[in-house]
């Protein structure tokens, strides 16, 4: 083998090589690329799913307050009908009252005087 193409040789061997190399970084470049769309969608996932979590939390503080209002009204109902049967027991005894001095006055033959 002559110089001249032991020379051409060794020229095309180092071009196979460089190209070799540039094709090695660019899979690299494109694995990192790659790698880092990756990183990004998972990274978009997690902030919705933390959006997710402090919809759902809201939604839970908002059923809570609901339920809290409704057993305050709940409350205050019993509360009214309670009142209300207090007036009603009253005015049963008072009627009863009525009732019975209306039999003494039958009884004892008395009129009413308007």
């Amino acid at each position: 083998m002559s110089l001249r193409s032991v020379g051409h040789f060794c020229k095309k061997h180092k071009a196979q090589q460089e190209k070799h190399k540039a094709q090695q970084e660019e899979r690299k470049a494109q694995q990192e690329e790659r790698k880092a769309q990756q990183e990004e969608r998972e990274a978009q996932q997690e902030e919705r799913e933390a959006q997710q979590q402090e919809r759902e939390a809201q939604q839970q503080e908002r059923t809570a307050q609901h339920q809290e209002r409704t057993a305050q009204h709940q409350e205050r109902n019993a509360q009214h009908q309670e009142h209300n049967a207090q007036h009603k027991e009253r005015n049963a005894q008072q009627h009863e009252r009525n009732a019975q001095q209306h039999e003494r006055y039958v009884q004892c033959g008395d009129t009413y005087n308007f």
